[in-house]
């Protein structure tokens, strides 16, 4: 897995297309800080980041970029807005420098913990997903009812969209799932965990 570790940060920052570099914002080994939150970076246990578009009817305004942060006690939200394309790359690269510079430091932890779960035959859940040695156990909710449906491993395939991870089964078209990173929480990390198990050829 990725061990580079980029650059760290700590400089005044703007967060949206009107606003001042009136932000403190502090990446290092140890910390992420904007003004007066600070989150250790051994306790994250969760993540999820993303870009949407903001609307006003037909007519496009901007994008928001998105990155939240949660420990045991702690949930962290931070929002980029950019409109009508005033500094949009000033904030692109500030929302990459963010995403990459935090999973840099933290993707390999919380991949290889759920890797761990799978390997002591213990589960792990991203949203709707319970992840297990067996395979993906989906829980779809009707009208009346919750069913809660296994895509074994074998049966089991996926594709990454820009905004969302698709778990899908080869068998039965009823068995599916989006999975947007910006509404469920490690997202990213399953995507690891499923690279690993069919790339690395994982549990066998």
């Amino acid at each position: 897995m990725e061990t580079f570790v980029s650059a760290e940060l700590h400089e005044k920052v703007r967060l949206n297309s009107f606003g001042e570099r009136n932000h403190t914002l502090i990446l290092n080994a140890n910390y992420f800080i904007l003004n007066n939150t600070q989150i250790k970076l051994a306790d994250i246990t969760q993540i999820k980041f993303g870009v949407n578009s903001v609307q006003f009817g037909m007519f496009p305004l901007g994008n928001r970029y998105h990155l939240s942060l949660k420990t045991a006690g702690q949930e962290f939200n931070l929002v980029l807005h950019s409109y009508w394309g005033i500094r949009n790359n000033y904030l692109v690269n500030l929302y990459e420098k963010l995403v990459n510079g935090i999973w840099l430091r933290i993707g390999e932890r919380l991949t290889d913990d759920a890797i761990n779960c799978l390997k002591a035959n213990n589960s792990f859940v991203v949203g709707p997903c319970t992840v297990s040695r067996s395979g993906i156990k989906l829980q779809q909710k009707s009208a009346f009812s919750v069913n809660a449906e296994l895509i074994t491993w074998n049966d089991l395939f996926y594709e990454v969209k820009y905004d969302r991870l698709v778990i899908n089964s080869k068998k039965d078209s009823r068995l599916w799932l989006n999975l947007y990173f910006l509404e469920y929480w490690n997202t990213e990390v399953l995507r690891e965990v499923l690279e690993w198990l069919f790339t690395e050829n994982g549990l066998t």
